[in-house]
């Protein structure tokens, strides 16, 4: 009977600590809302990695980042230089008319006319051609070497707006004016010969009846003949040709030979001029002399002084530790 109960014990207490172990085990997985959470939490995606966050498009901005966004790069393109106007070359035309900045082209762009200044009320030009840099009156005009042609590039007119240029080439030019290289002119009924033998673009230099000079265009030389005194003057060049013509007269009077501290008297026509002499030297057949009071300046033999009025004295000979003089004036 006694051990009955103790098996009834024993069997309420294993009962007991079953319904404990149901209940604790009940409340750890929770109740079934409780269990569903959990689920939905477990099958989440996991959050976005680097290479994730990365590859994931940009979220598109809102209506105020975008305002803002035009208005920055606005700000930023008037804010910045404007490179490309500074860059831009100038402008081209092929019609007369050009103005300072702009560029002619003739000759299929062989030579290229660009004016850089316009002088109306003095009727110049200031122009670059293929790169060169001159001055242009109006109606004057400039021999330009393009490739193997030349071209004759002229200022028709100007105003202070604009300058009409045009340009004749190759074949549509006329000859070359003047004598080329290797060539003589005639003069003065066959007594003066004008051997060529360089041409510049700017000078010649020329033999004046076997005495060689070389002129600049616009400069003279003197030439005597027989009982006359001509100037020679290199009046243009035109590719590779001068052009000379001269100017003749009577032989001017001879002062008397003067020597150092003596003063020679000269006349020509209503011109006068006083020649005083400083020095001589016969080795280099030299003279140190003042004209009118002047400074005084060395002079050879055959040498001329200019003076105003298209005057001059020459020094007519040296000989014995004097000199003579001459003077003649020009129409």
């Amino acid at each position: 009977m006694e051990e009955k109960k103790i098996f009834v014990g024993f069997a309420v207490v294993s009962f007991v600590l079953f319904l404990v172990a149901v209940y604790t085990g009940f409340s750890q997985e929770g109740t079934p809302a409780e269990q569903e959470v959990a689920v939905t939490e477990v099958e989440a995606p996991a959050p976005a990695t680097e290479e994730t966050a990365e590859a994931a498009p940009a979220p598109e901005p809102t209506a105020e980042v975008a305002e803002a966004s035009e208005e920055d790069s606005a700000a930023a393109s008037e804010a910045a230089p404007d490179e490309t106007a500074e860059a831009a070359p100038a402008p081209v035309k092929d019609e007369s008319g050009f103005s300072v900045g702009e560029t002619a082209v003739f000759d299929d762009g062989a030579v290229r006319v660009f004016v850089a200044r316009l002088d109306a009320e003095n009727g110049q030009a200031r122009l670059s051609v293929n790169g060169d840099s001159v001055a242009l009156g109006a109606g004057e005009a400039l021999i330009v070497s393009a490739g193997a042609t030349d071209c004759s590039v002229a200022l028709d007119a100007l105003t202070s707006q604009s300058a009409e240029l045009s340009a004749t080439c190759g074949d549509a030019l006329p000859a070359p004016e003047g004598i080329g290289v290797g060539e003589t002119a005639v003069l003065m009924d066959g007594q003066l010969r004008v051997f060529a033998s360089k041409v510049d673009t700017e000078s010649a230099r020329l033999s004046l009846n076997g005495a060689l000079v070389t002129l600049p265009v616009g400069g003279s030389a003197r030439a005597d003949l027989e009982g006359e005194r001509c100037h020679v003057t290199l009046a243009s060049v035109d590719r590779g040709h001068a052009s000379v013509d001269a100017t003749c007269a009577a032989l001017p009077a001879r002062s008397d030979l003067a020597g150092p501290g003596s003063t020679a008297v000269l006349t020509a026509g209503e011109t006068a001029a006083r020649v005083f002499v400083s020095s001589v030297d016969n080795r280099s057949d030299s003279v140190r002399l003042a004209v009118n009071g002047l400074d005084t300046t060395m002079t050879s033999e055959g040498d001329g002084i200019t003076l105003e009025g298209g005057c001059e004295i020459v020094v007519e000979e040296v000989s014995d530790g004097q000199a003579s003089f001459s003077l003649a004036c020009r129409e």
